[in-house]
Parts: structure tokens; sequence; C-alpha cells
């Protein structure tokens, strides 16, 4: 039983139900965000190319996979830094 993110196999981008981004806690200063799982991924400049981005998860081992499904955590990173959540001065949706 997932504690949450368990959904249809349909994709993250474009899906009705977005409640798992009550599940992320976004950091823009640093360009991090924080799954409720205890996941955090980090985004940084390649160091050979300043203007492409590297995702980065961190702390993998120390999720609890009998309630977190790791793919679909690496599948809401992605579409929460194609959408530019983790940039300075854009707002989450939802947030006022």
């Amino acid at each position: 039983m997932s504690y949450g993110n368990n959904r249809d196999r349909t994709g993250i981008l474009g899906r009705d139900n977005e409640g798992w981004r009550s599940l992320w806690t976004l950091e823009t200063i640093s360009r991090t965000a924080v799954h409720r799982s205890g996941m955090v991924v980090r985004i940084t400049r390649l160091p050979g190319n300043p203007t492409r981005d590297h995702l980065t998860l961190e702390h993998p081992v120390d999720v609890d996979v009998s309630g977190w499904e790791l793919g679909e955590i690496a599948e809401e990173a992605m579409a929460l830094w194609m959408e530019g959540s983790f940039e300075r001065g854009e707002m989450s949706p939802g947030s006022t």
C-alpha cells in the first residue's frame, strides 16, 4: 500500500489528480525539493556545460520501499523540474 503516490501508469504530466504535489517541499533558493518519504532531489548545473541541469536523487536507501515507489518519486521530481518549479520566482501550483 502506498502512502499517497500510488496511481495508474498513465504518467505524471497532464493528470487531473495532482495531489502528489502535497508530498513535496520545494526550496527554490537551493534548488532542492524534499519528498515526504525523505528523498531529496537536488538540481545543479553540469560542470562541463553550465547551461544544462543535472538532477540528483539523494537518500534513496532511506526510503521505505514498502510504502513508496522510487520510480514514481523520480517521475514526480522530473515533472516538477520540467514545469520550472525549482526556479527562483516561480510559484508552485496552488500557492498564494
